[in-house]
């Protein structure tokens, strides 16, 4: 019975080292480009300049306030 498919059973010499060659440069081409995207990505959260965290409920004094960074502590301007 045939299938309709050519079939020749011959090996084509280098196929196998063209193959394993195709893979490895095609993963470090995604692990390239997955260093890079960490990369942007940590220099877009570094660009958007918000805190870590924000801080909702004092424990101790309940509500947080808002706080004026505008003076040092003796009320002078910062400079």
């Amino acid at each position: 019975m045939r299938s309709g498919l050519p079939v020749n059973h011959c090996d084509v010499p280098g196929w196998s080292t063209l193959a394993a060659g195709l893979m490895f440069f095609s993963g470090v081409q995604l692990i390239s480009i997955g260093v890079l995207g960490e990369y942007l990505g940590r220099v877009y959260d570094e660009v958007k300049k918000r805190p870590l965290y924000v801080v909702a409920h004092d424990i101790n004094n309940g509500p947080a306030t808002t706080v004026n960074n505008s003076n040092d502590k003796d009320g002078t301007p910062c400079a």
